[in-house]
């Protein structure tokens, strides 16, 4: 009888151990937002903001096939006035405009840009639909103002390299890719010079003011390409 009851209760605990290693081995994340998700707290709604930041750096850095970096080269080689006999900067396409599995740099620039203005989107639409109490007023205008201003600041950088380039200000609800690019001159009116007045709106310290916009404006007038 002894030897039933121990029999009985190995095989209890042998059930409550299995059932609970899943539970035990899926822990909650602690540093992972999954999208779609609702902000409950003001570091949450941090993070979002801190998002949007995190693709600038990667922008000079390139990417692992750039040889650590070199982004800035696309900018002087474009204007035709710099040139370099290091194979690894990629000259060679400029010279001979061609573009092929080798121009990364051309790369880097779209991925990147587009992940930050992903972000954007996203800090955008989290942070526009937070519960009120999270925040306090003033600090979730600052923190819509970071995102709108990063954004114009990624379209930006766009519309000089590329010219026309598809619109995205939403978080993409299929898998479409097939968007249609949008002419630059549009792009200044449609988001980047709406987004700097958005952010020129709230009490951010710094630069983000109407001579900024002014500028923008500028160089709208002068993008005569699509």
């Amino acid at each position: 009888m002894k030897r039933f009851k121990y029999k009985f209760l190995s095989i209890a605990l042998l059930t409550l151990t299995l059932g609970s290693c899943k539970k035990f081995l899926q822990p909650p994340s602690t540093s992972f937002l999954s999208p779609g998700f609702k902000i409950t707290t003001s570091k949450e709604a941090q993070a979002l903001v801190n998002s949007c930041y995190a693709n600038l750096p990667t922008l000079l850095q390139g990417q692992p096939a750039s040889y650590g970096g070199n982004t800035w080269n696309l900018m002087e080689f474009m204007t035709g006035k710099s040139n370099s006999d290091l194979g690894q900067t990629g000259f060679v396409n400029y010279q001979t405009l061609a573009y092929n599995n080798t121009s990364f740099y051309f790369d880097t620039w779209w991925q990147y840009l587009y992940l930050g203005i992903g972000t954007c989107n996203n800090a955008l639409e989290s942070l526009g639909g937070m519960p009120s109490g999270i925040v306090t007023d003033s600090t979730k205008n600052n923190m819509l103002a970071q995102a709108h201003a990063l954004r114009a600041l990624y379209y930006f950088y766009l519309v000089r390299l590329y010219g026309a380039v598809p619109k995205v200000t939403a978080i993409p609800k299929d898998l479409n890719l097939k968007i249609p690019r949008t002419p630059a001159k549009a792009i200044y009116d449609s988001v980047i010079i709406p987004d700097l007045l958005a952010a020129e709106a709230a009490s951010l310290p710094g630069r983000t003011t109407r001579a900024t916009c002014r500028k923008a404006r500028s160089r709208r007038s002068r993008q005569t390409y699509t």
